[in-house]
């Protein structure tokens, strides 16, 4: 097997492209004319300060260096050599360098958040839920174990998210994954009563089996947050069993 030399590392992102805007800047100064060195290294200063400001810093910063500049140039403060296209090139120029790395680094802290909820998300699926086609198995072995007297109550909780389609166009990675991080965290949430939750990978259909002590408050009051959770519509589905009896309550 091929060795990988490129390995994805939070230094690598990070620094490579600072590496990559020094050896440029390097080259240029001692490629530029005598007269371009002093606004080539500003220009390298402050598009490595972009670095180290987020995006509202670096645009106040643009703005303000615009403005100097242009005054600069308005009262011809010192001589130089420089014609009319070179001022006017680096009047647009100047200004926008702290920008680049600052938007660079701005997407890199968006994915790099979209990547945790996403981290999170698959955790959730693997360690705390169980795979939605083992729902029914489980569930005969629950009645099962009710008929032969081992159990004397259980609830099972069925949740449909009606609106999963929708919410996926509409909302972006990140927001979509949010949104059904609060799923996870009202699940992992009081569960003092032993407890099984089943999913599909999509976590657009959701089961629940608690055994109770034959007090359902608890099951309702699950049952009762996930509906009010924001954005997302659900059909709520409560059936309760014990030994006499079972019963079913619709929540909408």
């Amino acid at each position: 097997m091929a060795k990988n030399w490129l390995i994805r590392t939070n230094q690598s992102i990070t620094f490579l492209p600072m590496i990559i805007v020094i050896f440029i800047g390097l080259i240029g100064y001692e490629w530029l004319r005598a007269e371009l060195v002093g606004s080539w290294a500003l220009f390298i200063a402050l598009l490595l300060l972009g670095r180290f400001l987020n995006l509202v810093q670096a645009v106040i910063l643009s703005v303000l260096i615009f403005l100097l500049f242009f005054i600069y140039l308005l009262f011809d403060i010192q001589d130089t050599n420089f014609d009319t296209s070179t001022k006017i090139l680096q009047l647009f120029i100047l200004p926008i360098a702290p920008l680049f790395l600052s938007i660079y680094y701005e997407i890199m802290s968006t994915n790099q958040e979209t990547d945790n909820l996403l981290d999170a998300y698959r955790k959730n699926l693997t360690y705390s839920i169980l795979p939605i086609g083992s729902y029914q198995y489980n569930h005969l072995q629950f009645q099962r174990m009710l008929s032969l007297n081992m159990i004397q109550n259980y609830a099972e909780i069925r949740v449909d998210i009606t609106n999963h389609e929708l919410l996926r166009d509409m909302l972006q990675v990140d927001e979509f994954k949010a949104v059904q991080q609060k799923i996870f965290d009202v699940l992992e949430t009081q569960r003092t009563l032993p407890h099984f939750y089943f999913t599909d990978t999509r976590l657009s259909i959701i089961r629940i089996i608690i055994i109770t002590d034959g007090d359902f408050s608890k099951v309702k009051e699950l049952a009762e947050q996930l509906r009010v959770l924001d954005l997302l519509k659900m059909q709520i589905t409560i059936n309760t069993h014990t030994v006499e009896e079972s019963s079913s309550e619709v929540l909408q």
